[in-house]
């Protein structure tokens, strides 16, 4: 008997990533331009002003951490978001020295934070300000600054 495979798409992981960030206070773009690439999923929370770029795959994360590794000039954390069945080989010391977060997402749309986004060490004020400000126009853009 052949096994069949749950198919996923790269748009139904952004749409439960995407929801997973609104429940936790953040206001939430999909498909932010930023220098030559567009950002999966821009978050920006009014609270405290911290913005968090995502990338997401379904499988390949290395191609994923390549753009998360651009949008670190625009966030405060980046992460990438994969598929949970194609993560075991993801390298995880290897998003950690780079400064990159994963999250894992079922097919159910359950989003798990596997590894923590340590704070970016490329965060440029002036493209973060920015990107707050092309995405949520007339939202706190100078309060990403701050943070």
């Amino acid at each position: 008997m052949k096994k069949t495979r749950n198919k996923i798409t790269e748009f139904e992981l952004l749409r439960f990533c995407d929801q997973y960030f609104r429940d936790q206070g953040f206001l939430t773009q999909v498909e932010v331009p930023f220098l030559l690439k567009v950002a999966d999923l821009f978050c920006f929370h009014e609270g405290n002003g911290e913005c968090v770029a995502v990338e997401v795959k379904v499988r390949n994360w290395r191609q994923a951490l390549a753009q998360a590794l651009v949008y670190q000039m625009m966030a405060d954390q980046v992460y990438i978001a994969l598929f949970n069945e194609h993560t075991k080989s993801v390298d995880h010391s290897l998003l950690l020295s780079k400064g990159v977060g994963l999250l894992t997402i079922d097919a159910s749309g359950k989003v798990d934070l596997i590894l923590e986004a340590p704070a970016s060490p490329r965060r440029v004020s002036y493209f973060v300000s920015t990107t707050v400000a092309t995405a949520f126009p007339g939202r706190g853009s100078l309060a990403c600054l701050m943070v």
